[in-house]
């Protein structure tokens, strides 16, 4: 996985990093307060992990997980990551975007006393026949 990352150091990651969310969040920088010099463009809209990726010069996000995993730039890319989580929960306060964020921590939907899987999920169905007997042949049938 290679691609051309617009830093060097840890010091020039964390400028973009910063850039970014200053940008996002609705104060762009002039070019000329620009980390390094490159000409990136604001973001449209809100912090993402996607747009977080493209502006740090990842071609995906699977070389940003990448390089999130390991390396050492590892501690400020899962900073950065962590920050855009921390945005995300922060607007899930409708009961919603509650339930939403409970099951993305691993807390599933419980019976009071009784988790899913200690619960009697059987019911049983009866077919109740109404109505006349249908007929089995044209010639049962009386006009």
């Amino acid at each position: 996985m290679s691609y051309k990352r617009p830093f060097k150091s840890v010091r020039e990651l964390d400028h973009l990093i910063n850039y970014y969310f200053t940008s996002a969040n609705g104060n762009p920088l002039s070019e000329t307060q620009q980390p390094g010099g490159y000409p990136i463009p604001p973001p449209a809209g809100p912090p993402t992990l996607s747009g977080l990726a493209f502006y740090l010069g990842f071609n995906t996000l699977e070389e940003f997980e990448a390089r999130e995993a390991k390396g050492r730039f590892a501690s400020r890319l899962q900073r950065a990551r962590l920050y855009i989580e921390a945005i995300y929960e922060s607007r899930l306060h409708s009961s919603t975007g509650a339930i939403y964020a409970l099951k993305a921590m691993g807390h599933g939907e419980k019976a009071i006393g009784k988790t899913l899987e200690e619960q009697d999920n059987t019911f049983n169905i009866e077919i109740v026949g109404s109505g006349p007997k249908l007929a089995a042949s044209e010639k049962e049938i009386v006009i």
